[in-house]
């Protein structure tokens, strides 16, 4: 019989444990996203914004831009990548926001991928991506 209740006592608290929500156990360090942006003929202008939250120690936050173009049915990269840096070493919110322009010098549809992260010391606490509207 305590098998049984063992047993079942188990199962209930894992079914409790599963209908928590995942943010109850976790939160995310900070948030990223293209701001807005605006073509002059082939060149793309792009802000993009990176915010890292109070109560989280960084060393830095950087941008690594990408020009992409499309054919043949998708995004492909173009040229080199750049990267943009700002220094914190805090536990306060910082915000880091850029604008970044490319010009492909060439026809056709193209846009800015850029990959954010918030770094302490050699270790990334958090990454994400996004991309700018596309000129033609």
């Amino acid at each position: 019989m305590r098998k049984r209740l063992a047993i079942l006592f188990a199962f209930s608290a894992m079914t409790i444990l599963m209908a928590l929500p995942a943010t109850t156990a976790a939160s995310t360090p900070g948030k990223f996203g293209f701001v807005n942006g605006y073509c002059t003929n082939h060149t793309v202008h792009a802000t993009f914004k990176l915010v890292k939250k109070s109560g989280v120690y960084a060393t830095k936050l950087t941008m690594t831009a990408q020009g992409q173009g499309f054919w043949s049915g998708k995004w492909h990269n173009e040229g080199s990548t750049s990267t943009f840096t700002k220094y914190d070493y805090s536990s306060s919110k910082f915000t880091f926001t850029d604008t970044i322009k490319w010009n492909p010098h060439e026809g056709g549809s193209h846009r800015l991928k850029v990959v954010a992260k918030i770094w302490n010391g050699g270790n990334v606490l958090a990454k994400g991506s996004d991309v700018s509207g596309y000129c033609n």
